[in-house]
């Protein structure tokens, strides 16, 4: 079973608190590739980036890594789908 710690170091919530900022930030990019994107492929990558902020969020107790996974995959979800999307369906700004 997975044991939450009785007290978060400081350590972890500093890692948990950059983790989520950086989630945050990837969020913006996701919500602003409207001017890239259709609106189908933006609602794909915004349900993508929500499922992994709610996971992030349940989980930082027990990992301080898990919020920065969660930003990093999803901001490679992000860049693929983004470069994915202008060679082979012709995105274009």
């Amino acid at each position: 079973m997975d044991e939450t710690p009785a007290e978060i170091s400081p350590t972890h919530l500093l890692f948990a608190l950059i983790g989520l900022a950086l989630l945050g930030m990837v969020g913006i990019f996701v919500f602003a590739s409207t001017l890239i994107a259709p609106a189908w492929a933006v609602v794909v990558m915004g349900a993508i980036w929500l499922g992994a902020a709610v996971w992030a969020w349940l989980r930082w107790r027990r990992s301080m890594f898990a919020p920065l996974l969660a930003a990093v995959v999803v901001g490679a979800v992000w860049i693929l789908a983004v470069n994915l999307g202008d060679v082979l369906l012709g995105w274009t700004a």
